[in-house]
């Protein structure tokens, strides 16, 4: 970004002064950036730990499916991996059974599923490495960040752990029992792509979009700042990028690079020559925007799950989920104001204009909250210059009520000065320390709560049909079996809890597996319950069936526990798994698979219509 001012270098640059390179172009040493791998190294390898906790603690005749949140999002990017992996350029919806031509395209999960398909590997495999490395790669973006900030050592490392590792005040809301649903921390409506830590623990998307957008955001403010082409092609390219693979981080980019337009214009005198930049960037991604604008106008299905609402909640509840992070970047941001540091005041603007869009209004932004992602990045940098100046006025105030009464009795003597400038000194690294822990319990109860639903295999969620964590072998080898038997198009009949991830794991659609994926999900509940449990002919049943292209009715553990081991007895259902051969007499199999007869094998249905026990 843009030259800041000269200042004599520090001899020591560990110690140096929180202010930029006095006159070249900000840099780091090859020291520096073999401590930021490390650094970031080392996050990627935390953030597996609970993973590999959970693969090796798995309960006997289950199996641990990779993840330790809420599976039906990954599930969905694993659908997208899986068609990309089998050769498609444009990916179907598997969530919901109405037929329709596949015209989502994703350049992150395209470019994972052509991965997978050369590694010859499942696409869980590439999600999990995806995750590892976009995690790697942020941590090093945001020290790269830290740097036209600061010409400290010390305070640049110290700015990669407070983005990587800070949250706000979530884990006061829980021990207290508010009823405020803080979104940096279980139970209720955490929202990971709005921490940083999160993101790096949960969800490689998530990760790799703000990438995207810290890259895009930097780089555009630097071309219009230094008034240069190849940062602002460099911007606009990387707009493109995340345009196609989270579309609504581009709402804060354009609003953010607009605002720095304007403020550059203000103080500097308005230049054609930047307005032809931001022109250059807006028009760069602009291609994907269109295209997603195409798709929401011109398919009616993906224009209903687009518009599917999430809502942002109420001011207070984000306010605590920040927390401490506000004042600190509050006394970070007047700290670069005051030093006139260009890098600091186009955060300021990225702060807090990001903030304000996931206040518009939510007739006209839907997604309203998911532009948050990314808020956190400007957050926590400008808190990281907050962090070293509160700690500065606490050692300060330490220091002088310890050296108080001499002060009294010597006046402004110079030993006394001296204490006090060393007691001050003695006491800054402590502080600094102690306010970065306190940044952070909310990220650890995090992760202590998904270990504990990993345990339990999700059973606090599933009442609100939350998929598990792991899944009966059993389910698995008739799944494996329906992979293999099955027509590619095919659409399963099975609850969500199962639901969610057979289009993952064999490529097969389901009549309902995802709260906002299936149309009308709240509805095809209640249709499936009346099917399963309802009175109703057996001629209604069977046009319902035929209605909703029902191929397959899958009667898992999940689904004989949930109907007492009873299902619709209807001639137009062939039990086709397990095969006659295996099936012990008088024997109730753990898992059966019933197939929708074809109209022309179909007999005429009998009148008998409540549901009974399986012979």
């Amino acid at each position: 970004m843009a030259e800041p001012p000269v200042e004599t270098p520090s001899p020591d640059p560990v110690d140096a002064p929180d202010v930029p390179a006095p006159t070249a172009r900000p840099s780091f040493s090859r020291r520096e950036l073999s401590w930021a791998l490390g650094f970031a190294v080392a996050i990627a390898v935390l953030t597996s730990l609970p993973y590999l906790w959970a693969l090796i603690t798995q309960k006997y005749g289950y199996q641990y499916l990779g993840f330790v949140y809420n599976p039906d999002e990954p599930n969905v990017h694993l659908s997208w991996i899986r068609q990309a992996q089998e050769g498609a350029l444009f990916f179907r919806n598997e969530f919901t059974s109405e037929p329709h031509v596949g015209r989502f395209f994703n350049l992150f999960m395209l470019a994972l599923g052509r991965l997978a398909a050369l590694a010859h590997t499942t696409p869980y495999a590439v999600w999990a490495a995806a995750r590892v490395v976009a995690a790697i790669a942020l941590c090093l973006a945001i020290y790269a960040a830290m740097v036209p900030l600061t010409r400290s050592v010390r305070l640049r490392r110290q700015g990669v752990v407070l983005v990587a590792l800070s949250a706000g005040l979530g884990w006061l809301v829980v021990a207290w029992g508010l009823g405020i649903d803080a979104v940096d921390v279980e139970p209720n409506r955490v929202m990971p792509e709005a921490i940083t830590f999160l993101s790096l623990y949960l969800n490689p998307l998530f990760t790799s979009s703000m990438l995207l957008l810290l890259g895009a955001m930097l780089l555009g403010a630097d071309a219009l700042r230094r008034e240069r082409w190849l940062p602002a092609v460099g911007a606009g390219l990387l707009g493109l990028l995340l345009a196609n693979v989270h579309t609504y981080d581009v709402i804060p980019l354009c609003l953010v690079l607009t605002a720095w337009l304007i403020d550059l214009s203000v103080r500097d005198g308005w230049r054609w020559r930047r307005f032809g930049l931001l022109v250059v960037v807006l028009a760069l991604l602009g291609p994907a925007v269109v295209y997603q604008a195409h798709l929401i106008h011109g398919d009616p299905l993906y224009a209903a799950k687009a518009n599917t609402v999430t809502a942002t909640p109420p001011l207070l509840a984000m306010l605590l989920s920040y927390g401490l992070l506000l004042p600190l970047a509050v006394v970070g941001a007047r700290r670069t104001l005051r030093m006139r540091l260009e890098a600091g005041r186009f955060l300021c603007y990225w702060a807090v204009l990001h903030f304000a869009c996931i206040y518009l209004p939510a007739t006209l932004f839907p997604f309203q909250r998911k532009m948050i992602e990314g808020f956190h990045l400007p957050l926590a940098l400008l808190a990281t210059l907050g962090v070293r100046q509160t700690a500065r006025w606490l050692a300060h105030g330490v220091a002088w009520q310890a050296t108080a009464p001499q002060m009294r009795k010597y006046g402004r003597a110079w030993p006394v000065l001296a204490d006090m400038a060393a007691r001050r000194l003695a006491w800054q690294k402590p502080l600094t320390t102690l306010i970065l822990a306190a940044l952070m319990p909310s990220n650890l109860l995090f992760v202590l709560s998904t270990l504990d639903n990993v345990r339990t295999n999700n059973q606090e969620k599933i009442s609100v049909l939350m998929p598990p964590f792991s899944l009966p072998q059993t389910d698995l080898a008739a799944l494996a079996w329906l992979k293999r038997n099955s027509e590619r198009d095919s659409v399963v009949l099975c609850m969500p809890l199962v639901g969610n991830y057979v289009p993952a794991l064999i490529g097969r659609t389901v009549y309902v597996g995802h709260w906002a994926e299936t149309i009308n999900y709240g509805t095809k509940l209640n249709e499936f319950a009346a099917f399963m449990k309802g009175d109703g002919s057996a001629d209604d049943k069977t046009a319902w069936l035929r209605e909703n292209r029902i191929a397959y009715l899958f009667m898992g553990t999940y689904e004989t526990a949930w109907t007492d081991g009873q299902h619709p007895q209807l001639p137009v259902l062939e039990r086709v798994y397990p095969p006659e051969g295996k099936l012990a007499a008088l024997e109730l199999p753990p898992v059966q698979i019933f197939r929708v007869k074809p109209t022309e094998e179909a007999k005429p249905p009998a009148e008998a219509t409540s549901p009974r026990p399986n012979p």
